[in-house]
């Protein structure tokens, strides 16, 4: 059974809409971004997932080369817990991109780590919601870095089909037409 037909089943639940401690979540998680699956997004290490309190979805801002201690929270953008989302975002942007590549989290160099992200062959089995979610965020910090991802015709592709562009522009009147 394919993922995808397991989240479209009426019994499946994201972890916002069941009540799970921190530690099992974190337990769950961890099992998650560890697992081999063949799908590329297979790490060299331990990789451990905390849930904690905060206002992001994943950050590896305390984690490093020999530690590889994620942070996870909130579920952020109604951030759809699937196998397929949870590895795309550890593994290739917060592993692979801040902590074993050293990719800046600074406004100017993040979209890195994002573009780690989208070229990795399982973006592409990653949720709708999660592509749009991850374009528009792709899109605003390379804005903030001087890149126009949309000079490259597989992002401006990527940008206005998953969804991106209406999520970038629900973002930017959020922030400045107030």
């Amino acid at each position: 059974m394919s993922s995808e037909s397991i989240q479209k089943d009426s019994d499946t639940k994201s972890f916002d809409e069941v009540s799970l401690s921190k530690d099992t979540q974190s337990k769950i998680l961890t099992h998650i971004v560890n697992k081999s699956l063949g799908d590329g997004n297979n790490i060299n290490g331990d990789i451990k997932i905390t849930v904690t309190d905060g206002d992001y979805n994943f950050t590896a801002r305390d984690a490093s080369p020999s530690n590889l201690d994620i942070k996870a929270s909130g579920w952020q953008d109604s951030y759809e817990t699937t196998v397929e989302n949870v590895r795309n975002s550890v593994n290739q942007h917060e592993v692979n991109g801040h902590v074993l590549k050293g990719i800046p989290g600074s406004d100017s160099e993040h979209y890195k780590a994002y573009q780690m992200q989208v070229d990795h062959p399982s973006f592409e089995t990653t949720t709708p919601r999660h592509q749009s979610t991850i374009m528009s965020l792709f899109y605003k910090y390379a804005n903030y870095g001087g890149v126009n991802i949309l000079n490259n015709p597989k992002y401006n592709s990527l940008f206005y089909d998953s969804g991106g562009y209406q999520k970038y522009i629900k973002w930017y009147n959020q922030i400045y037409e107030k």
